[in-house]
């Protein structure tokens, strides 16, 4: 792995960490409260922690390649470091949901 592309696959092993809190913690608020619900905006009202993580599995997959293709392709040096926003919202989004979560 080229030095330069630690900080790539680091994030993206973040991102996939906070996804595996996001989907644990939804089970487990599902289990704790019958009556609570998905309100992360994909799939609102759904219970159902499959379809709702694997939904945003995808909208995590997206950010990674948006994320790879912008720092491969893109040298302006004043957008260049904006690769890293797409993975960054990831990651706090699914550290928001999962610390919601565990409030449930």
């Amino acid at each position: 792995m080229a030095q330069h592309d630690k900080e790539f696959w680091l994030s993206t092993a973040v991102v996939a960490a906070s996804w595996s809190a996001d989907t644990a913690t939804t089970a487990q608020s599902f289990a704790r409260c019958r009556t609570c619900v998905e309100n992360g905006g994909l799939f609102n009202g759904s219970r159902s922690t499959p379809k709702i993580m694997g939904a945003w599995a995808a909208v995590d997959i997206g950010a990674v390649v948006l994320s790879y293709e912008l720092k491969q392709h893109v040298h302006n040096g004043y957008i260049h470091p904006l690769w890293r926003v797409p993975l960054y919202v990831r990651i706090e989004g699914h550290t928001q949901a999962a610390l919601h979560n565990s409030q449930n």
